[in-house]
């Protein structure tokens, strides 16, 4: 991508708190048209594409590092409705409660 000339200069933070931030970004989904609107991390990310499953497609390599928060109602890891692989994401290193995955 770099190296054709695309550059992402701007992001428009569609939420003022976290989840519903990176539900957007990752999905492309206006605030009100998407699933994830609020800070309780019970919502899972739409079973959509992403901007990951895109990238993929294309055949980068994508990855997630840090807190995910768009898993759904379960904290059955590696189970999750929205698992980070289930949406795209090959590779990654999330924080959950008090450990490192």
């Amino acid at each position: 991508m770099a190296a054709s000339g695309a550059q992402l200069t701007n992001q428009y933070c569609n939420a003022p708190v976290c989840a519903p931030s990176r539900a957007s970004l990752l999905t492309g989904l206006n605030q009100g048209n998407a699933k994830v609107r609020d800070n309780q991390f019970d919502k899972q990310i739409e079973n959509n594409h992403t901007i990951a499953t895109v990238l993929k497609i294309a055949g980068y390599a994508t990855s997630v590092i840090g807190k995910w928060g768009l898993q759904g109602e379960t904290k059955d890891e590696p189970n999750w409705p929205a698992h980070p692989q289930k949406r795209g994401l090959m590779i990654f290193w999330l924080y959950a409660p008090c450990r490192w995955t």
